[in-house]
């Protein structure tokens, strides 16, 4: 058994560049068995030992690199792996497909984000249809207390009101010396709300959350070829299942509507054509299931009636 100390960098795999360890230096055991190498770090935080651990399982020649086999650890073994390991596919080269109707956005954000630091590749449809905690209306006296009757926008704002007064005061944030250099940006689409919700829960400035976030795609309605294939929820996320009954929510189309979004009446279109051709779909596929259950039943008497004939010679 072999012990290696690493120093604290960043090693490249195939799509993303985990962190080894939170300290200085991290001990690094390889442990050889039949057909699989298996590494652990016992210093290293959970996630970071899942990420080490699966890279090297799966013998990534870039993590091989850096640490040098043991005496026990034979380089043929360690440089051909058996055709099973590289034929077997990695958990995050699966795409998961969201959608995001009917789930609440920062807890939808949260589950995502960490999945998507895990390596895992994710697809979020319907961004439009996710929901707010919280009514979307709210009193004009609040708004008063946020915008001076004196304000220019007081009037035409107080008729909004809610969440959408929340999301004002966001949209007044801004760099003093130049807007529209400085920042910040301020997304309209529900997609790119969303996006931004996950990006403040991931390390983005760092090449393992930029990489992160380059495993995510997000998307109002449900494109082609997504439209064709099978989609998730996330129980934790659900708002039926999250929030109390009778507890207000909006969702995140109305309120991209309300503050500049233009293709609300596209997106819902859109979708009216896409539920169209599905709903065909869906009845073609049941009236085929039927003629092939009737015809299995047809076969199965006709099965019955030649072994009859069979046992009499003809």
């Amino acid at each position: 058994m072999g012990t290696k100390l690493l120093k604290r960098n960043r090693f490249t795999m195939s799509s993303f560049e985990p962190v080894v360890s939170n300290y200085q230096y991290s001990t690094v055991r390889l442990f050889q068995r039949p057909h699989k190498i298996i590494a652990t770090d016992f210093e290293a935080s959970w996630d970071e030992r899942h990420d080490a651990l699966g890279d090297i399982a799966y013998l990534s020649l870039h993590l091989l690199a850096k640490i040098r086999p043991t005496p026990k650890l034979t380089p043929y073994v360690a440089m051909h792996p058996p055709r099973e390991l590289l034929d077997k596919p990695l958990l995050w080269d699966l795409i998961v497909i969201v959608d995001g109707k009917g789930h609440l956005l920062g807890r939808l954000a949260s589950i995502v984000a960490k999945q998507l630091l895990n390596g895992q590749k994710v697809v979020v449809v319907r961004c439009e249809a996710l929901n707010i905690s919280g009514e979307f209306f709210r009193s004009k006296r609040t708004l008063y207390h946020l915008y001076p009757a004196s304000d220019s926008c007081c009037i035409a704002l107080a008729r909004i009101g809610g969440l959408d007064l929340k999301y004002h005061a966001y949209l007044r944030k801004m760099t003093r010396f130049n807007p529209t250099r400085g920042g910040p940006f301020h997304f309209r689409a529900p997609s790119r709300i969303f996006y931004k919700a996950i990006r403040g829960m991931i390390p983005h400035k760092t090449a393992r959350g930029a990489a992160a976030l380059e495993r995510l795609k997000v998307f109002e309605g449900v494109p082609p070829p997504y439209d064709k294939k099978k989609k998730m929820v996330v129980p934790q996320a659900l708002r039926v299942l999250r929030l109390q009954p009778g507890r207000k929510y909006c969702t995140v189309g109305r309120l991209s509507h309300e503050v500049g979004w233009k293709y609300q009446d596209v997106v819902a279109r859109l979708e009216e054509r896409r539920k169209a051709k599905g709903a065909a779909y869906y009845e073609r596929k049941r009236v085929a299931a039927r003629q092939i259950a009737d015809a299995k039943k047809t076969a199965a008497g006709k099965s019955q009636a030649s072994k009859k004939l069979a046992a009499l010679g003809y």
